[in-house]
């Protein structure tokens, strides 16, 4: 495959802002001087050899592409590492082959070896680029006059510009001159157009002092609201609001302990509902002393007993004394019983009662009792909780009294606010109607106050009187910008056109005072007589120039 360069693309490189080129089997890259040929020329150099002389260090973006050293393409740029060299073979010697010169030659460089032993001469040129002899023959026919001269852009540029081309040009510059003053002033000048503009304006003043007024009228309007609302929301002073809602607070509080009184004397009052029976039962037991002796009697029985079994034993053993000893105790003990037994029998209806007593006592407190130390041990374990539930109705009572007062004082409160007797109503929906309404004003009152802020009129700017225009902000700003816009769109034509018509006067010499139709006609009378001119002049170079022997 042969080694060509396909493409070439660069950004920024001197001169050229970018390009990027798809190159042919000849490719001729031509230009006007200080265009950037040489850049590129030293862009190739840079990018496809290691020893590329004479160039400048060039790292802009783009790069080249060549096929044909590999399978693929190969990429290269300023900066890449690898260059041609290293993909062919290097000289005997062991260095890289240098084919920069062969590949690449720059404007003024005409020699293929580096020491000039042959160059490249206008013959070599003449062999390879076209036939010489007809380039020849073609420039004997061109007058020297004409060889000298260029046409760029429409205009002769002559190797000197003095005579008639310095004339021609200066006439052509001139009417180009003219005709684009004639362009911008039918493009620009319009008298009428300034004159709507202005029209536009006075009505946009218009419609702005009447959003204005219409302004003044709605901050009026909104301070009217403000006093409104500040009236009502006085109605419902912060203070005395603060006090219902404390009181209501404190009422809602003993409450609480009213209920939390009534849930410990339901716990309480069964425990103690046999309190004061076993009171007044202890106290009847401690009247009857004698109910309790009976034991104290079958006791002596038994002891009579046993002293007449211990007499009739020692008795039987020779004892006399022991058994004269026991049998005394005997008889003490019978005499003893029977007194008892006598005493008992005068008390029997004060045993039948504390015998009662005692049943009942099983009934109520489901334990057995055979004494007064059981019905005491029942009555101390009673005593605290008997006293805690009186201490808890003391309580409720007072809690309920302490109630009744800030009742009394909320309704009072209640009363002056809303200037109205309070009944039976909810006085917790009450109150909570009255902060909403209150929360309400307030927030009334700060969007009024917003709104009005926003208006920017002062006080003493209000005005009273109806308006029938609506006030609406956006409205106002989208008027006042085209205000603006108009007086900036005046201002610039008016600037613009004193500049055109100053430009015209410096062609047609007339006073700047002059009336504008006045003026283009000046203008279109002085393009005339320098086209008249033009034309003399080129039709003389063209015709009498060339009737000239040898032309």
């Amino acid at each position: 495959m042969n080694i060509r360069i396909e493409s070439l693309s660069v950004n920024g490189l001197g001169p050229i802002a970018s390009i990027k080129w798809q190159f042919k089997d000849i490719n001729l890259i031509y230009g006007r001087n200080e265009r950037g040929k040489t850049y590129l020329a030293e862009y190739l150099l840079r990018s496809l050899f290691k020893h590329a002389q004479n160039t400048r260090d060039l790292t802009d973006s783009g790069q080249v592409i060549v096929s044909g050293l590999t399978g693929e393409i190969t990429p290269f740029t300023p900066k890449s590492r690898k260059k041609i060299e290293d993909f062919i073979f290097s000289s005997d010697d062991g260095k890289p082959i240098d084919l920069s010169r062969l590949c690449v030659v720059k404007g003024g460089e005409l020699s293929f070896l580096p020491y000039n032993e042959k160059s490249i001469t206008k013959d070599v040129l003449k062999e390879y680029l076209s036939d010489q002899r007809i380039l020849d023959g073609i420039q004997k026919e061109i007058s020297l006059t004409i060889q000298e001269s260029s046409w760029e852009n429409g205009q002769i540029i002559g190797k000197k510009q003095i005579g008639p081309i310095k004339e021609l040009n200066n006439g052509v510059q001139q009417l180009r001159k003219i005709d684009e003053l004639l362009r911008e002033v039918d493009e620009a000048y319009s008298l009428g157009e300034v004159k709507k503009l202005k029209s536009e304006l006075e009505v946009i003043n218009k419609l702005i002092k009447e959003q204005q007024q219409a302004r003044k009228a709605y901050a009026y309007s909104l301070s009217e609201q403000f006093k409104v609302i500040e009236s009502e929301l006085s109605q419902i002073p912060l203070e005395d609001l603060d006090e219902v809602k404390n009181l209501q607070t404190k009422i809602e509080g003993k409450r609480d302990l009213i209920k939390d009184g009534q849930a410990e004397l339901e716990a309480l009052e069964p425990r103690c509902e046999n309190y004061l029976w076993l009171k007044a039962a202890i106290e009847q037991c401690e009247k009857r002393p004698e109910a309790f002796t009976g034991k104290a009697g079958l006791i002596s029985v038994i002891l009579s007993i046993i002293g007449t079994l211990a007499a009739i034993v020692f008795a039987f053993l020779g004892i006399p004394f022991l058994s004269l000893g026991a049998g005394l105790v005997a008889i003490l003990f019978v005499i003893l019983a029977v007194l008892q037994y006598r005493s008992k029998l005068r008390s029997s209806a004060d045993i039948a009662e504390v015998d009662r007593i005692f049943q009942e006592y099983e009934t109520k407190f489901g334990l057995k009792a055979r004494s007064i130390a059981a019905l005491r041990s029942t009555f101390d374990n009673l005593s605290p909780i008997y006293y805690g539930l009186q201490k808890t109705i003391d309580q409720i009572k007072d809690h309920k009294k302490d109630l009744s007062e800030l009742e009394k004082a909320l309704k009072s409160k209640l009363t002056l606010l809303i200037d109205n007797e309070v009944g039976s109503e909810d006085l917790t929906k009450l109150i909570h109607n009255l902060q909403k309404k209150r929360n309400q004003l307030e927030k009334q009152c700060e969007e009024l106050k917003g709104e009005l802020a926003k208006t920017q009129v002062q006080p003493e700017e209000y005005i009273s009187e109806v308006v029938e225009t609506r006030f609406e902000l956006i409205t106002l700003k989208k008027y006042e910008q085209q205000k603006i816009d108009l007086e900036q769109s005046i201002s610039g034509k008016v600037i613009m056109l004193d500049t055109l018509k100053q430009r015209v006067c410096d062609i047609t010499a007339d006073m700047i005072s002059l009336d504008w139709d006045e003026l283009i006609d000046h203008l279109r009378n002085k393009r005339e007589e320098v086209s008249q001119s033009t034309k003399k002049v080129e039709s003389h170079e063209r015709y009498g120039h060339h009737n000239q022997p040898g032309d």
